[in-house]
C-alpha cells in the first residue's frame, strides 16, 4: 500500500492525543510528505499554529493557520530529510482563571535536538513517550488558541510487509545506503548523530546475532543504542580513536542461518574507519555486499531490521 492522501494516513498512523481542553473546533494536518517547516505564534498560551511540508518531488505543501493571531512568532525549521519529528511535549491549564482550558507551552522533539519551550510552561505536564517512530501529522482543537493538540505516528515497527513499511516510510526517514541483509525481523533506526564512538558485535556461531552502537551526540555526549538483535554469542568491541578516527564504510556477507529451509540473515560484519579497518566478524560465507563510496563520507547512523537476530543492516551518511 503506498500511502497518496489522508485516507491512507489514518489507514496506517495510529492518532494519538489531543492533549488539553474540549474547547474550539477540530482540526488536522496529514501531509503526503515530511513536515519540514512548524511556525508556531505564542505568548502565555500557544496562540496558533501551522506547517509546511515536502513532497518529495520538488514541490512544498502548506496548512491553514490553526488557532488565532495573537503572540509572537518562532519557527522549527527541521534539516529535511536528515532531521525529523520523534515526539512532543508541554502543559495545559486554564487560559485565566476559571477560563477554557487550552495549550500552554510546547516542546517539539527530533532524532537530533528538541526546539523550545514556546510559551509559558505552567499547568499540567504532557507529553509522547515514543521510541522507534516519527510524527508524520497533527490534530486538535482551536479557537482564539490552540485548545489541544495531538499527532499521527508511524511506529517503525508497525508492519508486517516491507513493501508497505518502505513506502511509509520513505516520506518520513533518510534512507541511506542498505539496508543489506535478509526480509525478517522488525526495522529499526537510530536516527542521525554527530558520529560514532564505539560498535559492539555479538557472534554466535557462524551468524551474526546482534549489534549495539555507542553514538557521539552533536554536544559531544555519548548515547548508547538499543542492542539490535538477540542475546548470547562472543563479544567483539570497537572503540575508535575519536575525534580523529571515523567510520567510512561496512561490507559483510549475507546468507541463510540453515542450509536448508532457512532464511537469510548477517553471516558477518567487517567496518572501515579513515585509519583502517575492524573485522570480519562472523562467517564470511555466502551473498557479498559493500556500502561503496568509502571515503567520501562519515557514517552518522544505523538503520536495519532484526528480530533473534541481525537480518539486515544500513547506515545514514553525512558526506563531505
Amino acid at each position: 500500500m503506498k500511502m497518496g492522501g489522508s485516507g491512507d494516513m489514518e489507514e496506517i498512523c495510529p492518532k494519538l492525543g489531543p492533549w488539553g481542553g474540549l474547547g474550539g473546533t477540530e482540526w488536522s494536518y496529514k501531509p503526503k510528505g515530511s513536515i519540514t517547516e512548524i511556525v508556531i505564534l505564542h505568548g502565555w498560551v500557544i496562540d496558533s499554529i501551522s506547517f509546511k511540508s515536502d513532497n518529495g518531488n520538488g514541490s512544498a505543501e502548506y496548512s491553514q493557520k490553526y488557532g488565532g493571531e495573537g503572540g509572537k512568532t518562532d519557527k522549527v525549521l527541521l534539516d529535511f530529510p536528515r532531521e525529523y519529528l520523534t515526539s512532543i511535549s508541554g502543559t495545559f491549564d486554564s487560559a485565566w482563571p476559571f477560563g477554557p482550558v487550552v495549550i500552554k507551552s510546547l516542546h517539539f522533539h527530533t532524532n537530533r535536538t528538541r526546539y523550545g519551550p514556546f510559551g509559558r510552561e505552567t499547568g499540567q505536564p504532557f507529553s509522547l513517550p515514543m521510541e522507534d517512530g516519527a510524527i508524520v501529522g497533527f490534530h486538535g482543537r482551536a479557537s482564539g488558541s490552540i485548545d489541544s493538540i495531538g499527532v499521527y505516528i508511524e511506529p517503525f515497527a508497525a508492519f508486517s510487509s516491507p513493501t508497505e513499511v518502505s513506502n511509509v516510510m520513505d516520506l518520513v526517514l533518510p534512507r541511506d545506503p542498505g539496508p543489506w541483509g535478509g526480509t525478517g525481523g522488525k526495522i529499526w533506526d537510530d536516527g542521525i548523530f554527530s558520529g560514532v564512538y564505539g560498535v559492539n558485535v555479538l557472534v554466535l556461531g557462524v551468524i551474526v546475532r546482534g549489534i549495539q552502537i555507542m553514538y557521539r551526540k552533536r554536544n559531544g555526549e555519548i548515547y548508547l543504542s538499543k542492542r539490535r538483535g538477540g542475546f548470547g554469542g562472543k563479544s567483539h568491541r570497537i572503540i575508535l580513536q575519536n575525534p580523529s578516527e571515523y567510520l567510512v564504510g561496512i561490507a559483510g556477507f549475507v546468507g541463510k542461518i540453515e542450509e536448508k529451509d532457512g532464511f537469510e540473515v548477517l553471516r558477518s560484519l567487517t567496518f572501515y574507519t579513515n585509519k583502517g579497518k575492524h573485522g570480519p566478524f562472523g562467517d564470511e560465507i555466502g551473498r557479498e555486499f559493500t556500502s561503496g563510496a568509502m571515503g567520501s563520507g562519515i557514517i552518522a547512523g544505523f538503520h536495519g531490521k532484526s528480530g533473534a537476530y541481525l537480518d539486515a543492516i544500513g547506515l545514514h551518511m553525512e558526506y563531505f
